[in-house]
């Protein structure tokens, strides 16, 4: 009995050991979070001086390209009377020819034939559908308008804008090219130089005698005239085709037939002359309704041949380039006789408010 008394607790006492080793032992209490300690500030940028009150925010550079010295015509020229001859186009035209222009060459000319003859095609289009705007401009409105007064700016920017626009669908001739492609960076630029240059001459012209600065007024209409010139031209061309086309254009043209008779009577014995025939479509145009000579000039827009290739279409006002030839400001290089920077640009990007 003792044995087994003592066999038992033996079993009972290893048992107890064995149990006792596969206890887990208890799990230690976590670490102590540290404390929050936030991350260093990024360095502040060094403060911007405040741009004084009414100054506009830097533009972007324009591109400038360096100017080989060549040898060129320049579009101002004195005649004999000691006054500058006028173009016989737009400066921006004229400055694409190769004897003003050195860096168009003859290989040049096939593209650069192609763009003038769709922007003409369209040009014209777009010149008789607002003859009305264009008639004004003919009658010399952008004369009367004062830009000479802060009081006086705002609402003569606001009505030369109103005429000039609508018959401007491209913009410059010079930067809708370039940015066409059609001229490279340094044809583009000569075409600017030219250009600028030919401002700066007629503008020198244009001062009087004892005066510092040219007059505010005459800058902001030579801008203006010269945006608008580009859409009299075209009607000038297409009053010329009116009555080329005559006998073509005006049984076409809806208009009564008793006065289509009579106007094309009145064209057969018209001159050859491109000049000479605007001049008599003027005379002709003078009995008759706006919506009459509208109609005689679409009917002979109609008869024109369909420039080949894919239209051209304009781009969005904002082109991105400041071309020389429309900003007085945009290169100084270029211009030997600049104003000082204290003299107002002829189109500020918008109509300035009254104040």
């Amino acid at each position: 009995m003792k044995k087994y008394l003592t066999a038992i607790l033996g079993g009972l006492m290893t048992f107890g050991v064995a149990t006792a080793q596969v206890v887990t032992p208890p799990t230690p209490a976590p670490a102590k979070t540290p404390d929050y300690v936030p991350p260093p500030q990024p360095a502040q940028p060094p403060a911007q001086p405040a741009r004084p009150a009414g100054a506009q925010p830097a533009q972007p550079a324009t591109k400038r390209v360096s100017i080989p010295k060549v040898d060129y015509k320049p579009l101002a020229e004195k005649g004999p009377d000691g006054k500058y001859a006028p173009l016989a186009d737009t400066p921006q035209r004229v400055s694409l020819a190769e004897v003003h222009n050195p860096f168009i060459k003859a290989e040049h000319r096939p593209a650069v034939d192609e763009y003038l003859a769709k922007r003409d095609h369209r040009m014209e289009t777009v010149a008789v559908d607002n003859l009305d705007v264009v008639e004004q401009l003919e009658g010399g409105v952008i004369d009367t308008l004062e830009f000479s007064t802060k009081e006086s700016q705002g609402q003569a920017f606001k009505i030369a804008r109103s005429l000039t626009d609508p018959i401007n669908p491209f913009g410059d001739l010079i930067s809708d090219m370039a940015r066409r492609q059609v001229l490279t960076d340094m044809q583009a630029a000569m075409a600017d130089k030219l250009v600028n240059e030919y401002r700066a001459a007629i503008r020198e012209a244009s001062r009087g005698e004892g005066e510092r600065r040219v007059n505010s007024n005459w800058m902001a209409r030579y801008t203006y005239n010269n945006k608008a010139l580009e859409a009299t031209l075209a009607v000038k061309r297409a009053r010329a085709l009116a009555v080329a086309k005559a006998a073509e254009a005006l049984p076409n043209s809806g208009l009564d037939s008793a006065l289509v008779s009579k106007l094309a009577d009145a064209c057969k014995k018209a001159p050859s002359d491109a000049k000479a025939q605007a001049e008599l479509f003027a005379t002709l145009g003078k009995d008759l309704t706006i919506e009459q000579r509208r109609a005689w000039l679409k009917a002979a827009l109609a008869t024109r041949p369909t420039p080949a290739g894919e239209p051209l279409i304009p781009f969005p006002k904002n082109t991105g380039r400041r071309p020389a030839g429309d900003d007085p400001n945009a290169d100084p290089s270029a211009d030997p006789s600049a104003e000082p920077p204290t003299e107002p640009a002829a189109e500020p990007a918008e109509p300035p408010k009254n104040q």
